[in-house]
């Protein structure tokens, strides 16, 4: 881990990251290990020290008020979060000037911050987005070592849930021949629906990959799933020559149509539109200006 001295905190999207780094980044697929990303060494956490007293003085400077985004890059809730505590002092100040806060994670340690993040969400408006590739414990540790256990991730929509935090359950990565099975995604649904969450991502189930973190993906394949190696065999040939590349399941629309049949069943939002618009756009409940979906 070291620190350094920002000199801006927001991206001009109101992107929120503190850290860049870290161990959060095994999962198999992680953009932040593109090349373009320009980090050098992942497992050394870049600390972004003066991150709150920052966010303050961009956030007095702002006209307008809006949606912060945090974890768009990197987890807002990397292990040293907890005893640095610099996203829950960022939360603050967010609550202190009535911006909204939509946050991506795959840690429990948000429920740390709970009570700012409900406070947030009675003036203006607090998203939570949990990732959910699997209900396999087994193998969503293989999928992302770092991610939060299949129960305790439960436990954070439960948690949230119950404290009026909207919560989005994003299935995802889903990895061909892994986790692209129709009793995966419903046993995922299952949980979103019997926990509370309100919307499901799902990203058209595919992904891209682009130098560095492509790369990445293939030596996942070879020594977590030795077993599918040979199905990947023409695409990691392929994938030598071209810049980029897409990974979809072969049954990728048959699991989009049971998604949305089971959404509608269970009036949960699917619509991935409507979804991205609602965790970007500022809410100001104190004046009754409030954006609703219809169940």
């Amino acid at each position: 881990m070291h620190f350094t001295e920002a000199k801006t905190i927001l991206t001009p999207q109101n992107g929120l990251n503190i850290y860049r780094g870290g161990p959060n980044i095994r999962c198999i697929y992680s953009p932040l290990r593109n090349t373009s990303s320009h980090v050098d060494d992942f497992e050394d956490v870049e600390v972004k020290e003066n991150a709150d007293s920052l966010l303050a003085v961009a956030l007095k400077k702002k006209r307008n008020k809006t949606m912060i985004i945090m974890g768009t890059l990197a987890d807002p809730y990397v292990p040293e979060e907890e005893k640095l505590e610099l996203t829950r002092k960022c939360l603050f100040e967010i609550k202190r000037y009535d911006f909204g806060v939509s946050i991506r994670t795959k840690s429990n340690l948000i429920l740390r911050d709970i009570d700012i993040i409900a406070e947030i969400n009675e003036k203006t408006k607090a998203v939570v987005t949990i990732p959910f590739p699997t209900t396999d414990s087994r193998l969503s540790r293989l999928i992302d070592p770092d991610m939060a256990a299949v129960s305790e991730r439960t436990r954070l929509i439960e948690e949230l849930s119950l404290r009026k935090i909207p919560v989005v359950v994003a299935i995802e990565p889903v990895v061909p021949h892994i986790n692209d099975t129709e009793e995966g995604v419903l046993s995922i649904l299952n949980i979103a629906a019997g926990f509370g969450a309100f919307a499901v991502e799902y990203g058209d189930l595919k992904f891209t990959l682009s130098p560095g973190s492509r790369e990445y993906f293939y030596q996942c394949i070879e020594e977590r799933f030795p077993e599918v190696k040979p199905k990947y065999k023409d695409g990691y040939n392929k994938s030598m020559n071209v810049k980029t590349e897409e990974i979809a399941s072969s049954n990728r629309k048959y699991l989009i149509q049971e998604i949305e049949e089971f959404c509608e069943k269970r009036s949960l939002i699917f619509d991935q539109e409507m979804i991205r618009n609602y965790k970007r756009k500022y809410e100001n409940k104190q004046s009754g200006e409030q954006l609703y979906f219809e169940f």
